[in-house]
């Protein structure tokens, strides 16, 4: 994948033909998302899970589960709220409610896939798309 010829980081080696697909995890397509973000100059915020002393993983959060993967502010281009899947994930109830309250808010709002990478770019680079 390549962004004003240049790669990102982590997936560096991996071309749009062979990752930006259904093979793609979240967690690598949030990388690719991230860092094609903060290459065109955004800010963002995602809360990361940690290890409990249980032993298993969990987010710290308070209020509504199911936020946004992430929160994307640029200085001209505006605020974005993303949620993440891999191409067959799946959004769960909760995850949907914040997404209604968000665009009912008039915030802007997207459930982005790998196969919407070009949309994702497009969105990155200019003020807004027409739908979200």
């Amino acid at each position: 994948m390549q962004i004003r010829d240049r790669q990102p980081k982590g997936l560096s080696r991996m071309t749009v033909a062979t990752r930006i697909s259904s093979q793609l995890s979240e967690k690598e397509w949030q990388q690719v998302v991230t860092e094609t973000a903060t290459w065109y100059g955004w800010t963002y915020y995602h809360s990361r899970p940690a290890i409990m002393k249980s032993g298993k993983w969990a987010t710290a959060l308070e209020g509504l589960a199911g936020f946004p993967d992430l929160v994307l502010v640029h200085e001209t281009r505006g605020c974005v709220f993303a949620e993440l899947k891999s191409e067959k994930g799946r959004l769960s109830h909760k995850q949907q409610r914040w997404i209604d309250l968000l665009r009912l808010a008039g915030q802007e709002v997207y459930v982005w896939k790998p196969s919407d990478f070009g949309e994702v770019k497009l969105r990155l680079k200019n003020r807004t798309l027409t739908q979200h």
